[in-house]
C-alpha cells in the first residue's frame, strides 16, 4: 500500500546539506561492543552502568556513525533504528529505504503514540551525575517523510526517564520549552517546521547526498531535572508505527551525555576559554551545580578556595570539583586578560560659527588602539587620535578607545558662539521720575549709553529714570560678532486732574461723576451703573453704595483719585390686602406692611389725603374704592403700593315668581360675587338647592309653590345669613 501511495509523492526542491559522507558500523562483540558505545555518549560529571539492549550485541539496529563533515549536525555517537543502520548511509536514492523485521513494539511507544508499534530498538542503563540537570544532543530522521505525515504511520521514538523525584516514567525527548513529543506528525514541512529538515523523495534524482532519510530534525536536545548524586535509569526506544516498513533512526551525539553544570563568570554562562579586559577583576566564579556540600577550586593546579562561589583577582586557569562523597562534578575554565589603559581628553572649547577645533584623545598603558568618534558627520576622521571637528551647533563629541578587550571612553564639548540677533524695544514710553524697566535679548553682553539716568549701563535690563526725553544706543556682543540699536525713550508728565462728587443718593436714583477738565484720557471704574466709562462726567446708577476710581492717563502715565456713591436703603411700600368685596356700610382697616420709609401718606377714592401708619375707613357708598400709599424717608425717596375693592349692600330677596316677566325670576343676592354658598330646604329640612360661588341661578325649578329656608355664606367676611323665602310660579 505505501508502494502504491508513494506513486503520488509530490518533489520538493532540495534544501539540505550535500556535503560530507556518513560512515554507519552495526554493533559487535569485539570492535563495536553495547558498553563501549553507550560509555562513548557520556561527558562531564555522569556516570553509566548497567547497560542493555531488548537486541543481543552484533544487532544490525544499532551501531555507531561518523560525519567527520559537521553537515549532520552531530559528527559521530549512537545510532539507533527500526531496520539497518545501513539503511542511513546517503544519498538518499529512494523514497522507501527499509528492512522488515516483523517484530515485536515497545508498550511505552504504544501509549505515547496512541497506536501499535513494531520492530522497536530498545538500549536502557542507569546514569548518576553530580549535576542538577541531565542533558544528550539528538537528531531523529526517517523514510516516512514526508508522504506519510499524518496519516497514521507515525513511527516515534523516546527517551524515558524514571529514578527520584519522578512519577513513572517521563519521556524526555521534545520539542523546545514544551511538552510536545518529537515524532513525524509532531515535525515536519508544516508542523513546528523550524526544527525540520526536507531531505528530498529519494526519486528523481532531489534526494540529498548526505543521509537517505527523507526528512530529519536538527540538532535537539533532551534534558531533565534530577537530584544530584542519585541514580536514574534511562531508556531510549524507536519503532515503526503501525507497520514495521520504511525505516526511522535517531542520531545520539557522543560525549552529549552530561550532568549540565557550568562555571558562571560574573553571573553569566562564558566559553571555556574566556577573554575580558583586566579591569574587569576582580570577578566571580560559581559552580552553576546547586545541591552539593562541597567544592574544590584550583588556580593553574593550586588551590584556590572551597565555596561555590570564587573572587579572582587574576587571569589563569581555573577548575573546580562539587562533591558529595564519590558522587562529584567538575568543570573548568582559563581567563585571559588584556592590559588596562587609560585615557585623557582635551578640555571643552568654543568656537565662532565656521570655525573648526582640534579634538584629542591620549591613551597611556597598552598598546594598538583603535578611536571611534561620535557623531562623526563633522569630524575630519572619526577613526584617529585627534580629529578636527567643524560642527554647526554646540556638539558633545564621545570618543570610544579600544585596545583588544579594554575600552574607554571619553567626552568633550565644542561649544558655538551664537550670531548676535539683538532684540530691545526702540520706543520706550517712561513716566517723569519714576524707574522703566529696559529690556534687551540676543547677545552675550551689552554696553548701553549715555549712562545718565540708567541703574546700571553694562546689563540687558537696567532700569532708566528720566525727566526729559532722551535717546540710548544700544550696542550687544560676545566674542565673535557685534550689533547696535537706538533706543527712544519719551517722557511724560503725570495729570493733576481730581475727580469730584461724593453724594448720597436714592435707591435707584442717579448720580453725576465730576472730574477737573483735561486733554487727557479718562477712566472709571467699576463701569457697573454707568452711563459711559470713558466720559468726564458720567451719570452712576449704582444699586449699592460704590466707590468709583477716576484714572486718568498721559500715554501711561496714571494718576488715580475716587468718588464715592452712597445709596440709601431701598424703600418698600406695601398694603396688607383687603377682601375684593366689603359690605357697606362697613368698617375697613388696612395695614402697612412697609420698610425703609418714615413717612406716610394714604389716598383714597372719595376721601381727603391721610397720613397715617395704618388706615382705617368707614365704607359707606357702594361703589369701586382705589387706595395709593405713598412711603417716604428722610431723603425724600418714595415708594408706592396701590389696592382696590367694591363697597356693596347686601340684599337677600323673601319673593321669587319665576314667570319670566323680568321681576322676581329668580333667588338674586345683591352685592354677590362668587363668595356665596347658597343652600336651600323645604320645611321638612330636606335640602332641595345647594350651590358654592353661587351667582343668583336659582329659579325655584321642579319645586311646588311654598315657603323655602335658605342658608347663606359670606366666604369674604366669614359671616352666615339665615331666613325664608316664598316660592310663587306663574298663574
Amino acid at each position: 500500500m505505501k508502494k502504491l501511495l508513494s506513486l503520488f509523492i509530490l518533489l520538493f526542491l532540495f534544501t539540505g546539506f550535500t556535503y560530507g559522507q556518513l560512515t554507519v558500523k552495526q554493533s559487535n562483540s569485539t570492535t563495536n561492543k553495547l558498553q563501549d558505545i553507550v560509555q562513548s555518549l557520556v561527558g562531564n560529571g555522569v556516570t553509566v552502568s548497567n547497560i542493555t539492549s531488548n537486541y543481543p550485541l552484533g544487532s544490525p539496529l544499532y551501531g555507531t556513525f561518523d560525519e567527520p563533515s559537521g553537515g549532520l549536525g552531530i559528527k559521530k555517537g549512537l545510532l539507533m533504528t527500526t531496520g539497518d543502520v545501513m539503511n542511513a548511509l546517503g544519498p538518499n536514492n529512494t523514497s522507501s529505504a527499509m528492512t522488515a523485521w516483523g517484530a515485536s513494539g515497545d508498550q511505552q511507544l504504544n501509549e505515547l503514540t496512541g497506536d501499535s508499534t513494531n520492530d522497536a530498538c530498545v538500549i536502557e542503563f542507569d546514569i548518576t551525575t553530580a549535576s542538577t540537570q541531565i542533558s544528550f544532543n539528538y537528531i531523529f530522521g526517517s523514510e516516512e517523510y514526508p508522504s506519510f505525515v499524518d496519516v497514521g504511520y507515525n513511527d516515534v521514538f523516546a527517551f524515558f526517564l524514571s529514578g527520584p523525584g519522578i512519577t513513572g516514567s517521563k519521556n524526555i525527548a521534545l520539542l523546545p520549552n514544551s511538552n510536545t513529543a518529537v515524532s513525524i506528525d509532531n515535525v515536519n514541512d508544516h508542523d513546528n517546521s523550524v526544527y525540520y529538515h526536507d531531505n528530498g523523495t529519494g526519486e528523481n534524482g532531489d534526494g540529498g547526498t548526505l543521509i537517505q532519510y527523507n526528512g530529519y530534525t536538527v540538532k535537539l536536545r533532551a534534558e531533565a531535572d534530577v537530584l544530584p548524586c542519585y541514580t536514574y535509569h534511562l531508556k531510549l526506544a524507536i519503532a515503526d508505527g503501525y507497520d514495521d516498513l520504511y525505516d526511522s533512526g535517531v542520531f545520539i551525539e557522543s560525549g552529549s551525555l552530561t550532568g549540565t553544570g557550568e562555571i558562571l563568570f560574573n553571573g553569566s554562562l562564558a566559553p571555556d576559554t574566556s577573554h575580558t579586559c583586566a579591569n574587569a577583576l576582580p570577578a566571580t566564579l560559581r559552580a552553576g551545580t546547586n545541591l552539593l556540600p562541597n567544592y574544590l577550586w584550583t588556580k593553574d593546579g593550586v588551590q584556590a578556595g572551597t565555596d561555590q562561589t570564587l573572587v579572582i583577582n587574576a587571569e589563569g586557569w581555573y577548575k573546580v570539583k562539587a562533591y558529595n562523597g564519590s558522587c562529584y562534578w567538575y568543570d573548568s575554565i582559563k581567563i585571559e586578560t588584556d592590559p588596562d589603559f587609560s585615557i585623557v581628553m582635551n578640555h571643552d572649547t568654543t568656537i565662532c560659527l565656521g570655525d573648526s577645533a582640534s579634538l584629542s584623545v591620549v591613551p597611556a598603558g597598552s598598546s594598538g588602539y583603535t578611536y571611534s568618534w561620535s557623531p562623526a558627520g563633522s569630524l575630519s576622521n572619526s577613526s584617529i587620535a585627534a580629529p578636527r571637528a567643524g560642527p554647526l551647533s554646540t556638539t558633545t563629541y564621545t570618543v570610544s578607545v579600544t585596545a583588544g578587550l579594554c575600552q574607554h571612553q571619553g567626552s568633550t564639548t565644542v561649544s558655538i558662539v551664537p550670531l548676535i540677533n539683538l532684540q530691545t524695544d526702540t520706543a520706550v514710553n517712561a513716566c517723569n521720575g519714576t524707574a522703566i524697566q529696559l529690556q534687551a535679548s540676543g547677545a552675550s553682553n551689552y554696553q548701553w549709553s549715555p549712562s545718565t539716568g540708567l541703574s546700571n549701563s553694562s546689563i540687558a535690563n537696567p532700569t532708566a529714570t528720566l525727566t526729559n526725553s532722551a535717546v540710548f544706543k544700544l550696542v550687544g556682543y560676545n566674542s565673535c560678532y557685534k550689533d547696535s540699536l537706538p533706543v527712544r525713550i519719551t517722557v511724560y508728565d503725570y495729570p493733576t486732574t481730581l475727580a469730584h462728587g461724593d453724594t448720597l443718593i436714592c435707591y435707584e436714583g442717579t448720580a453725576r461723576l465730576t472730574a477737573d477738565p483735561s486733554a487727557y484720557q479718562y477712566s472709571w471704574s467699576p463701569i457697573t451703573g454707568l452711563s459711559n466709562p470713558l466720559s468726564a462726567n458720567p451719570l452712576a446708577s449704582p444699586t449699592a453704595s460704590t466707590d468709583y476710581t477716576l484714572t486718568v492717563s498721559n500715554n501711561g502715565c496714571e494718576k488715580t483719585s475716587s468718588v464715592q456713591v452712597r445709596v440709601k436703603d431701598r424703600i418698600v411700600a406695601q398694603i396688607e390686602k383687603p377682601a375684593q368685596y366689603i359690605q357697606v356700610p362697613g368698617k375697613l382697616h388696612l395695614g402697612n406692611l412697609s420698610r425703609g420709609a418714615n413717612q406716610y401718606a394714604w389716598y383714597v377714592t372719595g376721601f381727603d389725603s391721610l397720613r397715617t401708619f395704618d388706615l382705617d375707613l368707614d365704607v359707606k357708598q357702594e361703589e369701586y374704592y382705589r387706595i395709593v400709599l405713598k412711603a417716604t424717608n428722610e431723603l425724600g425717596c418714595q415708594a408706592f403700593d396701590s389696592v382696590s375693592f367694591t363697597g356693596y349692600k347686601l340684599f337677600i330677596p323673601n319673593l321669587i315668581t319665576p314667570n319670566k316677566d323680568g321681576h322676581n325670576d329668580r333667588f338674586e343676592i345683591t352685592g354677590t360675587g362668587k363668595q356665596f354658598t347658597l343652600e336651600v330646604y323645604n320645611r321638612w329640612g330636606d335640602r332641595v338647592y345647594w350651590k358654592t360661588e353661587y351667582t343668583n341661578e336659582w329659579e325655584g325649578e321642579g319645586l311646588t309653590d311654598g315657603i323655602y329656608y335658605y342658608f347663606v355664606h359670606d366666604s369674604f367676611l366669614n359671616k352666615d345669613y339665615r331666613g325664608w323665602v316664598e316660592l310663587i310660579s306663574a298663574q
